[in-house]
């Protein structure tokens, strides 16, 4: 009878453990528009969120600045024109660009970066990790600037483009992608055609996305923290695919294109699934999403799409599966019902 137990708690485990991995196969998702004023109708591209849902804008009408269900116009440091955001943590420190020189960005002040050739030379901050460690480039080389101080860490025709909470940072020298630790050494990470490939972020886990070459077009990919290269699925009929960004979860996000023109449909890349974000959709209505630029721990993910002709910056949130209540319930229906046959043998 011992053994007949065991065998029905075995088969318990296994049917609950099949019940769940079917039910929880695609996640769903609801959308909101970031068209921050309803007196522009142009779009506000959001490139970046950070785990505390706040997004940033890359440019616009209204200016670029920080979205936590208002708007915090963040202005532009006196005498620039231009700026660009490209990153934001969650101490809400922005980076970016202001007329080809880094910045960062706090609590309303701005601390523009000396780049390697002094404080008018030309840069772009990429990212920015918890710490303050600020990676990007400074006359065509890669470089992290750590308490202001920029440090070189490539060649020429090089650029940091992501840091983590390690400190370990991912970037690109000459067609080379790879990871640069925390004392400034290079570990290529293998590519396509030639070698070729891009790196765009890192996780904490050490795994990076970006993109490898392949016959004469780039692909989207995804290195393990062993360097091991996996270039993501994409649907048939793809000529092309990009990935933005990776989260602590594995998750990537970016776009693939299909056709001469190259019509891009936002995609996350999940479990070894790769899905079309609109099919993910419980409102999407109008919308087509066609850019998909960051996802943060929480699976929240930002990108750019249209809705009802107009362009928009959209926001896309998780739902909470009615399965995953159901998959708790049933396992602990079934860890009572072990627990109790337990007592009575």
């Amino acid at each position: 009878m011992a053994k007949a137990v065991a065998r029905i708690k075995s088969l318990t485990g296994l049917l609950t453990w099949a019940f769940c991995a079917t039910a929880m196969a695609a996640p769903q998702y609801t959308i909101s528009s970031l068209s921050f004023s309803p007196l522009v109708s142009d779009p506000l591209p959001v490139s970046v969120i950070n785990d505390q849902g706040m997004v940033a804008t890359q440019n616009g009408p209204v200016g670029p600045g920080t979205y936590g269900g208002i708007i915090i116009d963040i202005g532009q440091p006196i005498g620039t024109k231009a700026l660009t955001i490209e990153d934001l943590n969650n101490g809400n420190v922005a980076v970016g660009t202001a007329d080809k020189q880094a910045f960062t960005w706090q609590g309303g002040q701005f601390q523009m970066l000396a780049g390697l050739n002094g404080a008018n030379s030309q840069s772009a901050a990429h990212a920015v990790n918890e710490q303050g460690v600020v990676v990007g480039e400074s006359g065509g080389r890669a470089v992290v600037w750590r308490s202001g101080q920029a440090e070189a860490l490539g060649g020429a025709n090089s650029s940091a483009t992501g840091v983590n909470e390690g400190g370990v940072i991912v970037g690109n020298d000459g067609l080379s992608a790879g990871v640069w630790n925390g004392v400034g050494q290079f570990r290529q990470l293998s590519g396509g055609d030639g070698g070729a490939a891009k790196a765009v972020d890192i996780n904490d886990t050490m795994a990076v996305a970006g993109a490898v070459l392949k016959n004469n077009t780039y692909w989207a990919a995804r290195w393990d923290s062993e360097g091991n290269l996996t270039v993501l699925n994409t649907p048939a009929g793809t000529t092309a695919s990009t990935a933005n960004a990776i989260n602590n979860n594995g998750s990537i996000v970016g776009q693939v294109s299909y056709g001469l023109l190259g019509s891009p449909v936002a995609t996350l890349w999940e479990d070894g699934q790769v899905l079309s974000l609109k099919d993910l959709l419980v409102n999407g209505g109008n919308w087509t999403l066609q850019y998909a630029y960051d996802i943060n721990d929480a699976g929240q993910i930002v990108g750019l799409g249209t809705v009802n002709g107009q362009q928009r910056s959209f926001l896309l949130s998780p739902v909470p599966e009615p399965s995953t209540l159901a998959c708790l319930g049933l396992g602990l229906v079934c860890m009572a019902g072990v627990m109790q046959r337990g007592r009575r043998h």
